[in-house]
């Protein structure tokens, strides 16, 4: 099912496209080492965390969640004025639904002191995207939410140290380590959990014939996103530094269960690179 908030469930490398970046990357064993945690109860960023993961994720809400500290569904800024994020996060059962309704919080805590918040002008959905996909169907990918994807414009630039990620242009293959980041739920009981950045690593287990979908994690694992992590970031790390990091995927939907309280993987993701000339409109108009 989705995560939203109410559910529990030629490469241009290096060129700026009407403020939107593209960037190569590398599979270095280096680039991703350590504990692996999950996003539910998982590794906190912090405040002053200099990645370009923590300077391009934000939270997605509204006026009554974000004065409760919660998220609705998380973003990448693409562009000082452009955040991509998941087209079920602005259309249907339980999403913001009206720019006019949105906030959009730039910082680690959702209603912290500290946090800047931003308002909607516009939202741009993908006109391919459906809500009634096919749940049941036995064709794996037609099983999944289609063109899950779609770009908030804001009204004013996003405030420093705020800065846009790169989309991945890189080659995304089975046993990719990649990381995932959102404010979602730490477990789908209490939904009072969410509003809080937090990432974890995992590996790509598989990348549709399509190219536009990305499964992440296997299944039952217990390093997935969660509700609230919805429209969020599945980045590739692509070089050393704080900087070496791009987007490689937008958060879309998930497994239930019961055992890891209420979410489990495997995750699956729209690849931001197969929609870059929908992107590159959304932010050209």
């Amino acid at each position: 099912m989705h995560f939203g908030r109410m559910a529990f469930f030629g490469t241009l490398c290096g060129v700026l496209f009407f403020g939107f970046f593209f960037s190569c990357g590398f599979d270095g064993d280096s680039a991703d080492s350590g504990n692996e945690v999950h996003i539910r109860n998982g590794q906190e960023v912090k405040a002053n965390d200099a990645s370009l993961l923590r300077a391009s994720t934000v939270s997605l809400t509204t006026a009554a969640e974000q004065a409760e500290g919660r998220s609705v569904c998380t973003g990448t800024l693409i562009s000082p004025r452009a955040v991509m994020t998941a087209a079920h996060c602005l259309v249907g059962s339980g999403a913001i639904t009206s720019p006019e309704k949105m906030l959009v919080s730039f910082g680690v805590r959702v209603g912290d002191a500290s946090s800047q918040l931003r308002r909607a002008s516009r939202f741009v959905v993908h006109p391919g995207y459906r809500s009634d996909f096919l749940s049941d169907s036995e064709e794996e990918e037609r099983s999944l939410p289609p063109n899950d994807i779609a770009v908030v414009i804001l009204q004013d630039t996003a405030p420093a140290p705020y800065r846009p990620a790169p989309v991945f242009t890189g080659q995304l293959k089975k046993g990719l380590k990649v990381t995932l980041a959102g404010f979602g739920v730490v477990f789908t009981r209490a939904y009072d959990n969410s509003g809080t950045l937090r990432k974890t690593r995992s590996k790509i287990q598989k990348v549709f014939a399509s190219r536009k979908v990305i499964q992440v994690g296997k299944n039952s694992s217990r390093r997935v996103a969660c509700s609230g992590d919805s429209g969020g970031p599945l980045f590739v790390k692509t070089g050393s530094g704080s900087e070496g990091w791009a987007v490689a995927g937008v958060t879309s939907t998930g497994s239930l269960s019961a055992l890891f309280g209420g979410c489990s993987g495997p995750n699956f993701y729209t690849n931001a690179l197969e929609y870059r000339s929908f992107l590159q409109g959304a932010l050209a108009h």
